[in-house]
């Protein structure tokens, strides 16, 4: 197969590229909310700190491309943001659970 051919197209089902963007770094942050279960392992345990990478990543994903998302995308971004902050301070004001109870820094 020659180089200079496009890969071929993303099936129809998948979401836009930046719905999956925000999408698997929600799911990471429910992960360490221990909201969801890490694939990884099979378990839920809560790691504060990979919560707060997460959501941080988020956030800076917001002010970097403030000014160049669809109306959709802005909205998206930040109902996701304000529902893994406030998951974020309920976890952690309640004193986290599992292997890194207390990691990460407070919500901001």
């Amino acid at each position: 197969m020659g180089a200079d051919r496009p890969p071929p197209p993303a099936p129809a089902s998948l979401p836009p590229p930046f719905e999956m963007l925000l999408g698997g770094l929600a799911a990471q942050a429910q992960v360490g909310l221990g909201l969801r279960e890490d694939p990884s392992t099979g378990r839920t345990a809560t790691d504060l700190a990979l919560a707060r990478h997460a959501i941080d990543m988020l956030g800076s994903l917001e002010e970097r491309t403030r000014g160049n998302l669809s109306a959709h995308e802005a909205r998206l971004l930040g109902a996701v943001l304000a529902d893994l902050r406030l998951a974020w301070v309920r976890v952690a004001g309640a004193g986290g659970a599992g292997p890194a109870a207390g990691a990460g820094a407070t919500a901001g």
